[in-house]
C-alpha cells in the first residue's frame, strides 16, 4: 500500500488492479471481509478506483449451459456486500461448440445505479482487446 501511496502523490495514480481477491486476503493473513474492507477503506483514502478479480465457483455455472450470475462468484455474499459494481466476462464459445469462442457476454450484474445488463462483445485474442460486435 505504501507503494501505491507513493505513486499517488508522484504520478497521480488513477487505478489499481489487484488479481484474485482470495489470494490476496489469504497472503495478508486476513479474512476475505476484513481484507475487502481495508481495500474499500484504502481506495477512500488515496481517492483512486481499485479493481479487484474474484474465481467462480468450479462448475456452477456450466451446469445446463447456464449464464454466470453473482451467486456463481466464489464468496459471493463477501463480495457483493463490498463491491460498488461487479462485471463478469462470460464466453459462452468455450462451453458450446456452436458458439464463436470469441464471442463474450460482458455481465453486468451489480451496479449502484443502473440495472443488471448485458454486453456483446468480440474478443480479439491477438490483440487481447474485446470490441463491440
Amino acid at each position: 500500500m505504501d507503494a501505491c501511496r507513493r505513486l499517488k502523490r508522484t504520478v497521480d495514480l488513477k487505478l489499481i488492479a489487484l488479481h484474485h481477491i482470495d489470494a490476496v486476503a489469504d497472503n495478508s493473513g486476513c479474512e476475505l471481509g476484513r481484507a475487502l474492507d481495508r481495500l474499500a477503506s484504502f481506495a477512500n483514502e488515496i481517492d483512486t478506483a481499485i479493481i479487484v478479480t474474484s474465481a467462480m465457483e468450479q462448475g456452477r455455472a456450466r451446469i445446463d449451459g447456464r449464464r454466470p450470475l453473482l451467486l456463481h462468484l466464489k464468496n459471493s455474499d463477501t463480495v457483493c456486500q463490498y463491491a460498488d459494481t461487479v462485471l463478469i466476462a462470460h464466453r459462452p464459445g468455450l462451453y458450446d461448440e456452436k458458439t464463436d469462442p470469441n464471442e463474450t457476454e460482458l455481465i453486468l450484474a451489480k451496479h449502484l445505479w443502473l440495472s443488471p445488463c448485458t454486453f456483446n462483445l468480440k474478443l480479439k485474442p491477438e490483440y487481447s482487446k474485446f470490441t463491440d460486435q
